[in-house]
């Protein structure tokens, strides 16, 4: 493994003032990895977001400033997303939400059929406990798959009690 990839994490914090601006996936990609300029847009490209997943995570997080969001890298078999509740302030009573958005998809608690896309959820959210400590290692997380507005509306109806 290259020292390059042994850099590269399987999530990014897209941060929500930044995803208002074009750019978001680079500058998150600049200040976590630092990639030499000539590997910039191949990192990069592990953490695009197409046109429906931006729509995704700037709407969850202008209509729920309590979640923070990550993109999965997609080389990682991790999701697409993991979004955290912080609206609790105990560290193990945050829930965590590993998504796979699925056009036309209804909502499929587990995963359903995704769950090659997300076989290694686990180890998505055991680095975000580590690097981050937004959540804890055994904390409450549920795997999700759906259609983007599918899975905006189970978020929105999910909060952690204060």
């Amino acid at each position: 493994m290259s020292s390059l990839e042994a850099r590269i994490p399987m999530t990014l914090r897209l941060p929500r003032r930044e995803l208002s601006h074009g750019g978001v996936v680079r500058r998150a990609v600049e200040r976590v990895v630092r990639p030499r300029r000539s590997d910039r847009a191949r990192v990069s490209a592990r953490f695009a977001l197409s046109g429906d997943e931006l729509r995704f995570a700037r709407d969850l997080v202008s209509r729920n400033s309590h979640y923070w969001i990550y993109r999965c890298d997609q080389a990682s078999s991790c999701g697409d997303f993991v979004v955290v509740d912080m609206s609790a302030p105990a560290l193990t009573a945050r829930r965590a939400y590993v998504l796979e958005l699925k056009r036309d998809l209804e909502l499929r608690p587990g995963g359903g059929e995704a769950g090659y896309q997300l076989r290694r959820a686990a180890e998505a959210l055991d680095e975000l406990a580590r690097r981050d400590a937004v959540i804890t290692l055994d904390g409450a997380h549920q795997r999700l798959a759906g259609a983007r507005q599918v899975l905006l509306s189970f978020l929105k109806l999910r909060t952690c009690t204060r």
